[in-house]
């Protein structure tokens, strides 16, 4: 299968940037055709399953002031300059529920809106679970609760889960688990 070439970046302009992103507005080329896109630079995340005996799931109930909801999710963050992916799902676990990972392993990778953001969320499975300290930051409004694994992927299905990252990370810890027992 031929691969496409890619367009070329001829400019980028940055007209914004905050704490964890930036936007700009790129213009490429393309084929003798030049067009103009908004991006959101974002320097990646990282979500972590935490596992507890008998594939219960620690997850949050957090509020989030963007869409003016309490949201269930798992703990996830954004990666720090100089941190590796890895670095930010436990420092994330270790914050948001108190819990440190005797094992973490990356179960896999998603692009939530390639359409314009560079964001790259990197999925983690936590186990062997020992507990810790949580250190929440001040904006993190939010309540630790634990389910069954099966339970919350119902709980996808009802869209009762509507955050992506959580319903892919759920959806992978799930698929991995079932692999592995058979």
């Amino acid at each position: 299968m031929k691969r496409l070439s890619r367009p070329v970046r001829v400019s980028a302009k940055p007209v914004f940037e905050g704490r964890k992103f930036r936007v700009l507005i790129e213009e490429y080329e393309y084929e003798g055709t030049r067009f103009r896109v908004e991006k959101v630079e974002h320097p990646g995340a990282a979500v972590v399953v935490p596992l507890l005996e008998g594939e219960r799931v620690l997850y949050l109930e957090q509020f989030r002031p963007a869409v003016g909801e309490w949201v269930l999710e798992l703990p996830a963050g954004t990666v720090a300059p100089g941190e590796e992916p890895e670095e930010t799902a436990a420092r994330e676990l270790e914050e948001e529920v108190g819990y440190r990972a005797g094992i973490l392993e990356k179960i896999g990778e998603a692009l939530p809106s390639p359409g314009y953001t560079s964001e790259r969320i990197h999925v983690f499975m936590a186990r062997k679970l020992e507990r810790s300290q949580a250190r929440r930051e001040p904006h993190e409004i939010l309540i630790v609760k634990s389910a069954p694994l099966s339970q919350l992927i119902q709980m996808v299905y009802d869209n009762v889960i509507r955050d992506a990252k959580t319903i892919v990370a759920l959806v992978l810890c799930w698929h991995r688990l079932r692999l592995e027992r058979s």
